[in-house]
Order: C-alpha cells, then sequence, then structure tokens
C-alpha cells in the first residue's frame, strides 16, 4: 500500500504552489528552531546530547507532519472525485467516450487512464495533463484535459475534453487515433468563427453603446484606423483635432490617436479588431452586470 501511495505521488510532476510554500516555511521554521535550541543549549544547557537529541526528533516530526499532509492533499485530490479536478473531469468523460458507438466501433471494448508515457511507467497512468485559461475576448475561464484510450489490440487514442471552470458541462469531447487513422466527435459545441464582416459591425455596435470616442490629427491615423473596420467605420464617433482643436482641449486630448470613453479612461494608438473586441467587452459586461447573455456572447 505504500508503495502504492509513493508510485501515485512520484507520478506527478505538478506541486502545488500553496503547499511548495508549507513545505518551505515548515523547512524554514525547522532550521529556526534548531537555532533556538542550539542558542538555548550554548548559553544555559548542560548537556548537549539531551538538547541534540531533542532537536532532531522535533525537527523529523514537523518534517514529516508536512509531508503527511502534502500527501494527504495529493491523494485526495487526485484520485477522489472532488469538485472538477482533472481526474474527475477524465472519469465524466470516460463514462461518455466508453459508452459511445462510434468509439466502440472503432476501438473495441476500451479502457481510459491518464498520461501514457510508453514502457512500463504504470505509476504515471494516474497523471492527467490540464489546462485552465480564460478566454481572451470573452474572459469565459475553461479547464482543457488530455487522456489516454486504449482499446483492443493495442489500438490507442488521445482523448481531449474541455469544460467551463469547475463544472462538467463539456465545450467538446473528441478522440483522436494516436496513428491519425480516426478521429470521434462526441460533442463539440464550439461557436463557429465570425467573417470578419461580422466582428467588425459588431465591435462597431460595442463602440456606439459604450460611447466611444476616436481622436487624431492626421489623415495617416484615420486611414490607419478605418481600414479595420471599413465601412462601419463612418458610425464610428471621430474627432480630427487638427480641424477641432478646441473640442480636443476641452476632453483633454494631450496625445494623438487615441480611444476615450466618457470623457475618463483613455487607450492610445491604433487598434486592430482583437484589441478592439478587449477594449469595448469588459465594459459592456460590467453594463450588463456580467449576463452572459449579453453583446459580449457573439464573440463566445
Amino acid at each position: 500500500m505504500i508503495n502504492r501511495i509513493l508510485t501515485i505521488l512520484v507520478s506527478i510532476p505538478k506541486l502545488k504552489k500553496k503547499f511548495c510554500f508549507l513545505l518551505i516555511l515548515l523547512f524554514v521554521s525547522k532550521i529556526t528552531l534548531l537555532i533556538i535550541i542550539y542558542s538555548i543549549h550554548f548559553l544555559y544547557a548542560s548537556n548537549y546530547r539531551i538538547v541534540l537529541w531533542t532537536t532532531i526528533k522535533l525537527s523529523f516530526g514537523i518534517g514529516l507532519i508536512g509531508i503527511i499532509f502534502y500527501a494527504g492533499y495529493t491523494i485526495v485530490t487526485t484520485l477522489l472525485p472532488m469538485g472538477a479536478s482533472s481526474n474527475a473531469i477524465m472519469r465524466k468523460a470516460s463514462d461518455i467516450v466508453l459508452n459511445d458507438p462510434e468509439v466502440h466501433h472503432a476501438f473495441g471494448v476500451s479502457k481510459t487512464y491518464g498520461l501514457d508515457p510508453g514502457g512500463h511507467a504504470e505509476g504515471r497512468r494516474y497523471f492527467v495533463p490540464e489546462y485552465k485559461y480564460d478566454d481572451p475576448i470573452t474572459g469565459d475561464p475553461y479547464h482543457r484535459v488530455k487522456f489516454t484510450l486504449e482499446g483492443e489490440r493495442n489500438k490507442k487514442a488521445w482523448v481531449f475534453a474541455e469544460v467551463a471552470a469547475s463544472t462538467y458541462d463539456f465545450r467538446y469531447l473528441l478522440v483522436v487515433a494516436k496513428d491519425g487513422s480516426r478521429t470521434v466527435s462526441i460533442i463539440d459545441r464550439r461557436p463557429m468563427p465570425l467573417t470578419t464582416e461580422e466582428r467588425q459591425s459588431r465591435i462597431t455596435t460595442l463602440l456606439q453603446e459604450s460611447d466611444y470616442t476616436f481622436y487624431t490629427d492626421n489623415d495617416i491615423d484615420y486611414k490607419e484606423q478605418s481600414k479595420y473596420l471599413n465601412n462601419y467605420w463612418l458610425k464610428v464617433k471621430c474627432i480630427r483635432c487638427d480641424e477641432q482643436p478646441l473640442r480636443c482641449e476641452e476632453a483633454g486630448i494631450t496625445t494623438t490617436p487615441v480611444w476615450k470613453i466618457n470623457n475618463q479612461q483613455q487607450s492610445k494608438g491604433i487598434k486592430n479588431l482583437e484589441e478592439l473586441e478587449k477594449l469595448v467587452i469588459p465594459l459592456q459586461r460590467e453594463k450588463d452586470g456580467k449576463n452572459k447573455k449579453g453583446w459580449f456572447s457573439w464573440f463566445s
């Protein structure tokens, strides 16, 4: 049993930050305690062997407690279905994958496990690679995992799954044969990418809704910025400081080109489509009270 637990622990290359900090704290505390006890010994103790043995036992005890806490945390979060951990997501995804008729037809009776490094490194199969990220446009958090499917006659495939963070709401679930011969799409709720014109239209609407104004004092910047929105540029509020200097002065414009909202927030420079999306969507989210059925759902 102990060997099994140690194998599991060795198979997990990523240490959780807070527990790394705990171990470091315990180590520093142990060293500090050692210094204090030795200092007391040299000042007052008459039997250094008793002090030394007490110090060793106390230091070993503190270190052992830290290891036990970390080992317990690792075992629980890795093996038990607590929350939407990578292993829990793998188990949920495996239930769907192993009962899919197309997967059964392609790979036969199958099983799933984590990382497959090859060879006889069985212990590492408990480790499920994961990647957490926030959508760069919508800000929605997602949790992505990857694990192995092994079927009959040593047929193997990668299983790719992604869920909304802290849920089991699958965004996609794909099975890809390692030899590249087959891909089974079980779930795929990813939205179709928008065309450039659709993005331009929606960004323009968001700029109008957010009351953004573009300030410039020359034709070069004006034409450079307008090309990213094409014909929709005519709907954007734009002020030429070379033609209306008083309006720019009243708005507190000291440099151009610059985007400004409600005469407060400024963002300098020419913005492409991606930068314009990042500029307006957070404000729209705030305006809608983070209601994800708002405008920014177009980009999700």
